[in-house]
């Protein structure tokens, strides 16, 4: 289990959760799919075997993520976006 003592490792554990959180947000509210099912699966057990909690359950309702997750769902949202129509200019 990581030692949530040391500022870097509470950040990376942090963000991890974010992370997952905010894939879950695009999912269940904008309908959009990050990363594949099993590539999320394993990205959660991945965290939850490094000492993680366990994630709720995904909700539709955006107000069941709090804003953070939520502004970082909607910055990876644009950014696979831009990606996308980049890689159709090419």
């Amino acid at each position: 289990m990581p030692n949530l003592k040391t500022p870097a490792v509470h950040l990376f554990a942090t963000f991890d959760r974010d992370l997952l959180r905010a894939l879950q947000h695009a999912y269940y509210c904008s309908s959009t799919s990050l990363v594949p099912d099993e590539v999320f699966d394993k990205m959660e057990a991945e965290y939850i075997q490094k000492g993680g909690r366990p994630l709720p359950v995904g909700s539709d309702k955006a107000e069941n993520y709090p804003g953070s997750v939520r502004a970082l769902s909607l910055y990876l949202q644009m950014s696979s976006y831009e990606s996308q129509q980049k890689s159709k200019l090419l």
